[in-house]
């Protein structure tokens, strides 16, 4: 259908509808479409009327033929010239009005509707004109194409109303002029079937002509509701574009941010290890009560300043996707009381009992992530210690409904009788960035991550941290998790190793030190140890603390600065144990260990022991393909080297007594 301009009805139609409450509704809904819909009914009537036009000037050489023989020439050729200039001129003005496309005008309208009205009675004139003695066969075949033409017009003109009329009137009403000039009975019901004719066709053509316009009307709706549609899904593809670009900038944005803060957290770490580092050093030695107090408040600075960047990974880690929970057997009365021993100094500090209760029905023996588990639980009960100045902290576990066979649910609750939180401040308290209770807890230190990263593990684990609180009496952090219930005794690993089968160890929480009141790493006088220690370690700072810490300790300290000189002094030496620097140039540490392992050395006969800033290091592929013995995490501590190096000595000792 041709698109533009809207009309409804035709003209008698919308007399109609003005006259009818009904018809006057369906005009204004139908309103929109009126110039496109009139536009269409003038595109009909043309289109019809040309080819109408064929078969008007056919059916005159048809009857000039019949009336030839009854018929002057100079008659017929009068009536047949008028007949054959009208239906060329009709036809050249419609074919004209078609090639414009456009509304037909009032004044083009009225020179069609009289051009019409000739056509109409030449047709219905060869009776009277031609010859009124014709016979009654030449008279029924002009009624007959009379009746035919008008009926034609009907159909073909259905589109305006006013051209059927103004065709059928002139015809009809000329043809009846002929049996009125000759009356008689037959003339009479001539003339009364004429007139029912006339006005049947008028009422056939009206319902035509609403028809038409009904269909219109629908095609118009139909033309917009697909065009709609179509915008719709433009609209929704483009949509569906951006939101792919803008999930893909944001993956982008996210992968970014992670490689930037586990970047920074390396490069922060790096200096940071050399700080805490010779702080340990620095409080072996000889020293003032006042310097060594001075160092160990250094030292807790500097441990406080890690936990914050921890904290600032593992949220990073949380909202990419990357925290993972690692499977292990693990005994629930040591992790317990890990937790309370790291915190018992601070506790003792302020008057406060700590405690610990499992409830009978609560299995000792499990297999889950001890590593978050106790992050949790350690957050949890520093923030009540921190909070608190009388009374105490009561960690407590107790077993929930089973969780299946071979799986237990567990309970924590960690109890205070602190400062409380505000009713209006709890629903904010596991926010990141943001910590409860306004100026009662101004002046303590925090930036307000905790929390949010225990609920987080919380949820990763399969439970919901919850909350009650009374103000100055105290709260209950409380969450349920589910873990394996391991009914054999676990597993014995010594610290920074992995054990046959298990996941690799990580950074443990309780490493960052911020709650810990005392020296960091202060492991006391460290026995000789006869090894020889190859380190691998491109950073000159961390080199320096290594040899610091190991100073008093026997140990032999052979380095090398990249990952390619390690594996060519590790061929030329029989060291006892490796130190691999993870992050080396010319060859990394992981490429190095395995460099190592493919020249016979194995585990057993060449420890090797992955040295690194990066938390995730020792659940990656990579330590697993290198085949190393342990993770010793950056910032360096004395125990944990002491811890692995005494590993080394007692498995050659045993090699020497057998």
């Amino acid at each position: 259908m041709v698109a533009g301009t809207t009309g409804l009805l035709s003209e008698r139609f919308d007399m109609t509808a003005l006259s009818r409450p009904k018809a006057a509704s369906a005009a204004a809904k139908n309103a929109p479409y009126r110039d496109r819909i009139r536009l269409e009914r003038d595109r009909i009537l043309l289109t019809n009327f040309i080819t109408a036009m064929r078969v008007s000037a056919f059916n005159a050489l048809i009857l000039s033929f019949v009336f030839v023989q009854y018929t002057p020439l100079w008659k017929l050729g009068l009536w047949l010239a008028v007949m054959i200039g009208v239906t060329v001129a009709r036809w050249r003005f419609s074919a004209a009005l078609l090639r414009r496309g456009e509304v037909i005008g009032k004044g083009h309208m009225r020179m069609f509707l009289v051009l019409t009205a000739i056509s109409g009675a030449a047709w219905g004139a060869p009776p009277l004109v031609l010859n009124a003695d014709a016979s009654l066969a030449a008279l029924s075949l002009s009624i007959f194409m009379v009746a035919g033409m008008t009926a034609a017009a009907c159909l073909s003109f259905a589109s305006h109303f006013s051209v059927v009329t103004a065709f059928t009137t002139p015809a009809l009403a000329t043809l009846g002029a002929y049996f009125l000039v000759n009356p008689g009975a037959e003339a009479l019901a001539m003339v009364l079937i004429m007139t029912i004719c006339y006005f049947s066709i008028r009422q056939l053509t009206r319902r035509a002509n609403q028809t038409l316009i009904k269909a219109l009307t629908n095609e118009a709706r139909a033309e917009d509701q697909k065009k709609r549609i179509e915008a719709q899904k433009t609209a929704f593809a483009e949509l569906a574009r951006n939101y792919r670009e803008t999930a893909e900038q944001a993956r982008n944005a996210d992968m970014t941010k992670s490689v930037f803060i586990a970047n920074m957290s390396h490069e922060i770490r790096t200096p940071m290890n050399g700080v805490i580092g010779m702080l340990t050093a620095l409080q072996q030695t000889p020293l003032t009560p006042e310097q060594q107090r001075f160092a160990a408040i250094a030292q807790k600075s500097a441990n406080g300043l890690l936990c914050m960047i921890n904290d600032v990974l593992d949220l990073s880690k949380i909202e990419s996707g990357k925290m993972t929970l690692c499977n292990a057997e693990f005994s629930l009365p040591e992790t317990l009381d890990v937790i309370v021993e790291s915190l018992r100094h601070s506790a003792a500090a302020k008057g406060l009992d700590i405690k610990v209760e499992i409830e009978d029905g609560a299995p000792l023996r499990l297999v889950g992530d001890e590593v978050r588990l106790r992050q949790v639980l350690f957050n949890l009960a520093g923030n009540a210690v921190k909070f608190t100045d009388r009374g105490g902290v009561e960690l407590s576990v107790r077993a929930a409904p089973a969780a299946g066979e071979g799986r237990v649910a567990l309970t924590f609750d960690v109890r205070d009788t602190g400062i409380g939180i505000p009713g209006k401040d709890i629903t904010r308290l596991f926010n990141r960035f943001e910590r409860a209770g306004g100026e009662r807890v101004r002046d303590t230190a925090g930036a307000g991550l905790g929390l949010a990263i225990a609920a987080e593990l919380v949820e990763l684990m399969g439970g919901t941290l919850r909350c009650e609180s009374v103000v100055n009496e105290g709260s209950v952090f409380s969450f349920t998790t589910v873990l394996g219930e391991q009914a054999a005794p676990p597993v014995e690993a010594a610290s920074g190793a992995a054990p046959d089968g298990q996941d690799a160890p990580r950074e443990d929480p309780l490493d960052r030190g911020a709650a810990n009141d005392g020296p960091h790493g202060d492991a006391g006088p460290a026995p000789a140890l006869d090894l020889d220690l190859l380190v691998a370690e491109d950073n000159t700072v961390n080199r320096q603390v290594i040899s610091a810490l190991l100073d008093k300790t026997g140990v032999r300290i052979a380095f090398a600065v990249n990952g390619r000189e390690a594996v060519d002094k590790a061929g030329a030496h029989a060291f006892d144990a490796i130190l691999m620097d993870v992050h080396m140039p010319v060859m990394d540490g992981a490429e190095a260990a395995a460099a190592i392992r493919r020249k016979g050395l194995g585990p057993d006969d060449l420890p090797i022991f992955a040295a690194t800033a990066d938390a995730d290091f020792g659940a990656s592929p990579a330590f697993e393909a290198a085949r190393m013995n342990g993770v010793i995490y950056k910032p360096f501590r004395l125990e944990d080297l002491m811890t692995a190096l005494r590993r080394v000595a007692a498995a050659k000792a045993e090699k020497t007594a057998a």
